[in-house]
Parts: structure tokens; C-alpha cells; sequence
């Protein structure tokens, strides 16, 4: 499967590796790969799994258990024959192909500072008084929101900034 991924700016894919109905999760090993958007398995080339080495890993594959409903900006591209055959040993909320990716390359490259995603903003609920009380631009770059201190929010204002 494939999905575009905002972190690496590129297409990136992963390799569904099990399907557990009793838990409704899917094993999903990422794959070292990213590029423009494949129309097939062929376009990928030789792939291999993605090893994080990044932060506290060790060597360790990006293999993890999802819900197992893809998400509608997932594709399914084919198949190929299984890069791992054990069942994955972690879970995740939410799917996020892609910035396990992003953040080994980035230690790859010698970037060893925190990273933040620059479409992501922390607000205090002060911050979205003044910021919607205020004449400005729309922030369409804003896709994740988080915020804090706040008693009572009117969204009308906030989705419309």
C-alpha cells in the first residue's frame, strides 16, 4: 500500500503483513522507500523494510498493528511476498505511514534535535481569543490544532480562521 505522506513532502508505502479479526488491527511493516506516487508494486523497485536506528531504537523494524480499516488516502498498489513474517508486537492510534521515515532520515543525516511538525500548533485558549478576535490571514498550513487552558471554545470562529 501506499499513502502520500506530509512529513516526507512524498509518496512513501508499507507492506500489510496480517490481518488479526479479534483485535480488528493489521500488521503494517513500513518500507524503506519514498518517491512519486506508484502506480504499481513495479515502481517501487527493490524494497526493503525500514530499520529505526533514530532516537532510543536499536536496529529495530517500523513494524506496528493498526485498525485495520485503511484510511480512504491509502492505496492498495499489490502485493509482494512478506518481508516479515512475525506479527508485529506494537500498536498505534491512528495511522501515520510515513513519519517513522521522516524521522530516521533525518538522523541519518546527523539532525539530532527534537522535531517538530510544522503543521501542527499548540495554543492556549488566550491565544485563540486574540487569534480570532483579530483581523489575519487563514492558516490553511494548520492540519493538527492541540489546545490548552481553555474553558469553553467557540469552534465557529476557530474553523473559519
Amino acid at each position: 500500500m501506499t499513502a502520500f505522506s506530509e512529513s516526507l513532502d512524498a509518496w512513501t508505502a508499507a507492506q500489510i503483513t496480517g490481518l488479526n479479526p479479534d483485535w480488528q488491527t493489521a500488521g503494517v511493516l513500513e518500507l524503506d522507500w519514498s518517491g512519486p506516487e506508484p502506480a504499481s508494486v513495479a515502481d517501487l523497485g527493490e524494497v526493503s523494510p525500514l530499520m529505526l536506528t533514530h532516537a532510543n531504537w536499536f536496529d529495530g523494524l517500523s513494524h506496528c498493528n493498526y485498525e485495520w480499516v485503511l484510511p480512504r488516502s491509502y492505496r492498495v498498489i499489490g502485493s509482494l511476498p512478506l518481508l516479515c513474517t512475525e506479527p508485529a508486537q506494537s500498536y498505534s492510534i491512528g495511522w501515520r505511514l510515513g513519519e517513522q521515515l521522516a524521522l530516521q532520515r533525518r538522523w541519518d543525516r546527523g539532525e539530532r534535535t527534537p522535531w517538530s511538525d510544522p503543521r501542527e500548533m499548540s495554543i492556549t485558549g488566550a491565544d485563540v481569543d486574540r487569534m480570532t478576535s483579530e483581523p489575519a490571514e487563514p492558516r490553511p498550513d494548520i492540519r493538527h490544532l492541540r489546545v490548552t487552558e481553555v474553558e469553553s471554545l467557540d469552534c465557529e470562529r476557530l474553523a473559519e480562521r
